[in-house]
């Protein structure tokens, strides 16, 4: 009995120092402290239920510094094809006061000049890039022949005067949902300054965040500068978050199936621990015959 215990000591002794000793290199690769980051909200799923390889309430999240990876817009890695969480471009983590964003990097852009009763946008990432448009009010049409008015596309600038003031600049079937997401840029550089260069940001679910994080009440106005980055996702760890919500009593957060997940994977990995104390169990008692046989 004795001997069981020292051995069952030993390999939670092992397990525990490999498991500190993989958080520190998590720790060093990420650069960011702490290296992982908890989901609490469902504005990046893509369904009611939780799905590996998407954010979902629930999910805990490796992230990196921001300064250590390029960001790629949701233009542009529609561009290239580069996708993360089930989607094109990449995940940012921003801070405002008392809380933290988790939404996609949509589209960057700079106010590079206002004057009077006109402002300029330099959108370089429009280039080679077809789902947008510009209308003149705030319904979608497909062809409202306002883009031709003001978009230079030789210089990537996107010009609007007083006479183009309820113009809205659109990104067209966006995402797994194919949403439509508008902005006015003509308010939005009232409150931006000149040489401003900032991201849109929007969450992934296509029910419940249908608009972008400046037009929603969650960015009002504001464009996220890079200043305003905290870490960049780069890893999904599926459910292991949820116990972080149960302990803070928002459980009726997490989907149905997180928490099942959950628990098959705590029992997984007690049986896991088990099957080594056996193991060791075994091969000690096989050592230990051989050595008897000998003497």
């Amino acid at each position: 009995m004795e001997k069981e215990t020292r051995n069952l000591i030993i390999v939670f002794a092992v397990v525990a120092v490999l498991l500190l000793g993989g958080y520190l290199g998590v720790k060093a690769y990420s650069g960011v402290s702490p290296p992982f980051t908890v989901i609490n909200s469902g504005s990046m799923m893509h369904s009611s239920d939780s799905k590996i390889g998407i954010i979902d309430t629930g999910d805990m999240l490796l992230v990196k510094d921001p300064d250590s990876k390029d960001i790629t817009t949701y233009v542009e890695g529609s561009k290239s094809g580069y996708r993360s969480f089930g989607e094109y471009g990449d995940v940012i983590v921003y801070k405002k006061p008392n809380q933290n964003i988790i939404h996609r990097a949509m589209i960057e852009l700079e106010l590079k000049s206002k004057s009077g009763t006109t402002c300029v946008w330099h959108i370089p990432s429009l280039d080679g890039f077809d789902k947008w448009t510009v209308t003149d009010s705030s319904i979608y049409t497909e062809e409202s022949g306002c883009k031709a008015a003001c978009w230079n596309a030789e210089t990537c600038e996107l010009t609007l005067d007083s006479t183009k003031s309820g113009w809205y600049f659109w990104l067209t079937d966006v995402g797994y949902a194919d949403v439509n997401v508008p902005i006015c840029l003509y308010d939005l550089a009232k409150y931006t300054e000149t040489g401003t260069v900032g991201y849109l940001t929007k969450g992934d679910n296509g029910s419940t965040n249908t608009r972008f994080d400046q037009t929603s009440g969650i960015m009002p106005n504001t464009l996220v500068q890079k200043d305003m980055i905290k870490s960049v996702a780069v890893f999904e760890i599926p459910w292991l978050g949820a116990l972080k919500l149960y302990l803070n009593g928002n459980g009726s957060k997490v989907p149905s199936n997180t928490t099942v997940n959950l628990i098959i994977s705590i029992i997984v990995l007690v049986a896991a621990v088990v099957l080594i104390n056996v193991l060791t169990n075994v091969v000690s008692r096989k050592l230990a015959e051989k050595r008897s046989g000998k003497e």
